[in-house]
This record gives structure tokens, C-alpha cells and sequence, in this order.
């Protein structure tokens, strides 16, 4: 499996998604994923005060920085959350929002003790504190855990491989920040 045509795939989507939740008026924002697992871009989309939509593209980097793989290649993830806001503090311009949801994520990826790519689907949840500042700013500090399956062709044995996505549960530990503008 070639990861470009799926990088290229999961993209349009979530564009598309975006495109069509932002089209419907709202609050959308844009920015950047900074964590321990990866790196990469953010999308989210608030329509109503109770929810939103929240769009992951990143470079898996889990177990690179710690030379974990001789090839130094990362892996590419794509991620939907729809999150609903638990608790609002402060005022209606800077609000501190205390955030739990569901979602979905799709990649092509390493898994925990592998040196071959695979894909990985899973479910996923998201948690964490989302403020929004007086100049368009938006930080988010929160965390997700994915539970799902990691799919793996091994040439040598002649076989495709189906395990638990063990990085996604792994993965809970690591924080991740998303600086986001606000249009």
C-alpha cells in the first residue's frame, strides 16, 4: 500500500468535511499540532456553544526521536473528533472550555515494536481545555488514546498481519497542543 494516495486521500476529505461545516457559519479555526506522537495541521469548527468538529492531519513520529527505527520515516495520520463541552469558565469573548469526545482516526503507520508500515483504523477519544483569546488565538491543551486494528503485509512470511493497535493506547500519555487562528 502506498501511503501518498492515502495522505492525499484522507486530506481531500477532510477538506471537504471542513469546507461544508465551515460553509454553515460558525466559528472555524486553523492551525498547528505539536506533540510527542507528531506533528502536523489542525482544523476545527464550532456551530453551536455545546460542540464542535475537530480535524487531525499529522506525521506519526511516535518512537523516532528515541531512534527507535534505523529508517527515520514517519508515519501519516488523520484524525476526526466531535467533542462536546462539558464546562465553559470566563466570559463569552475569552471562554476556558473544559472538552470530551468521540471520534475517528485512519493512518499508515508503525506499530509498537514493528519495523514495517501498516494501516490502522480505530475509534478514538479526545479530552482536554480549549481557550479562545480576544485576538482570534485559540490554544488547546488535550489529550486522545485511539482503540483500534493495525493492518501489516510482511513479505518474507507471504502474509498479512491483523493486530491491536497497540501506539494508539500507548499513546495516551502524550499531551498535544493546538495553536489555532480563529477566522
Amino acid at each position: 500500500m502506498q501511503a501518498r494516495p492515502l495522505v492525499t486521500l484522507l486530506m481531500w476529505l477532510a477538506f471537504a468535511v471542513f469546507c461544508d461545516r465551515a460553509s454553515a457559519g460558525g466559528r472555524y479555526t486553523v492551525g498547528t499540532l505539536h506533540s510527542p506522537k507528531g506533528f502536523g495541521i489542525c482544523a476545527s469548527v464550532q456551530r453551536g456553544p455545546d460542540d464542535f468538529h475537530s480535524f487531525l492531519v499529522y506525521a506519526d513520529i511516535t518512537g523516532l526521536p528515541l531512534g527507535a527505527y534505523a529508517d527515520g520515516r514517519p508515519g501519516i495520520k488523520a484524525s476526526y473528533f466531535h467533542p462536546h463541552i462539558l464546562h465553559s469558565w470566563g466570559s463569552a469573548d475569552r471562554p476556558l472550555e473544559l472538552y470530551l469526545g468521540p471520534g475517528g482516526t485512519l493512518g499508515y503507520v508503525r506499530d509498537l515494536g514493528e519495523s514495517h508500515f501498516g494501516a490502522c483504523m480505530a475509534l478514538s477519544c479526545c479530552y482536554g481545555l480549549r481557550w479562545s483569546c480576544r485576538h482570534r488565538l485559540q490554544l488547546t491543551a488535550g489529550w486522545s488514546t485511539e482503540l483500534g486494528l493495525h493492518l501489516t503485509r510482511h513479505d518474507e512470511r507471504n502474509a498479512t498481519m491483523v493486530s491491536l493497535y497497540r501506539n494508539g493506547l500507548f499513546q495516551f500519555f502524550f499531551p498535544q497542543l493546538h495553536i489555532e487562528y480563529a477566522f
